[in-house]
């Protein structure tokens, strides 16, 4: 099975066209391939097939690193459009995933910018179980208090209120919210949001099936949409990550959400697949 490896932002994603004959591969394969020392290494697998509607260039699906399935992934949907646009020689790229149609632009300079919808505050999308539907959240673990808020961008997000949380805390509380099957009974992905200005945040996300990864695209726009709508954010907003910048814009709260970012390829390969 031949694939193509990319990065954005500093997280790697594998990209295979899969054959339609062949059903999508299982959990312990996916994982298999994750392994840099036995497979292709990766914190996302994407699988392109065949678009259902005439309109659209293709359909992706997203696998996680321990071989679960993914709703959305933004960074990786951005690497798609860059695929697809050398191999279709063209710059407008229009995708179909399990969360819905995406748009794409690619830009020069290796930049694609995507849609990512309109994201749904309703806690009944992630979907996540409290006795009341609030904002802004507040929970006490090991006597820190934090302010977050909850949204679904495609795929499951908290977003978390990074006021002084060590880097040790992080980790910590990433794991407590994950694995509160009360409340997020699908999993969830923990973001964790300082507030530099009105036009700049630093994040660190540790994403649900994967851990904490260097960037997330899908996280930087439920974080983005939480500070415009809950912190008084301006419409466009640069996102600081491990892995490098990301840009958000949100022109209103009935619009789409946007993201930005640099798009890299990194080598071709082939890999065996006995399906």
């Amino acid at each position: 099975m031949r694939y193509t490896k990319m990065a954005a932002a500093g997280n790697s994603f594998a990209i295979i066209e899969w054959p339609e004959s062949l059903e999508l591969p299982d959990s312990n394969t996916v994982c298999n391939w994750s392994n840099a020392e036995i497979g292709i290494g990766f914190d996302q697998l994407m699988i392109i097939r065949e678009a259902s509607k005439i309109s659209a260039d293709a359909k992706y699906y997203i696998f996680n690193a321990d071989g679960s399935k993914a709703e959305q992934c933004g960074n990786g949907a951005r690497c798609v459009a860059k695929y697809l646009s050398k191999k279709k020689d063209k710059k407008n790229i229009k995708l179909e995933s399990v969360s819905g149609d995406v748009e794409a632009l690619v830009l020069k300079d290796s930049n694609v910018t995507i849609s990512l919808g309109i994201p749904d505050f309703n806690p009944k999308s992630l979907p996540f179980f409290y006795n009341d539907k609030k904002d802004i959240y507040i929970t006490n673990f090991k006597e820190i208090s934090l302010k977050y808020s909850v949204l679904s961008v495609g795929n499951p997000h908290i977003v978390v209120l990074n006021d002084g949380l060590g880097d040790k805390n992080l980790e910590d509380i990433s794991y407590f919210f994950q694995n509160e099957k009360n409340l997020f009974p699908e999993g969830v992905n923990v973001g964790f949001m300082k507030i530099i200005n009105k036009e700049l945040i630093t994040l660190r996300v540790f994403e649900r099936g994967v851990g904490e990864t260097l960037a997330c695209g899908t996280g930087a726009v439920a974080a983005v949409a939480v500070g415009i709508k809950y912190y008084d954010l301006n419409e466009k907003v640069k996102v600081t990550m491990l892995g490098g910048e990301l840009a958000v814009s949100w022109p209103s709260l009935l619009d789409q959400l946007w993201l930005t970012g640099k798009t890299n390829y990194c080598n071709d390969g082939e890999i065996n697949y006995e399906g």
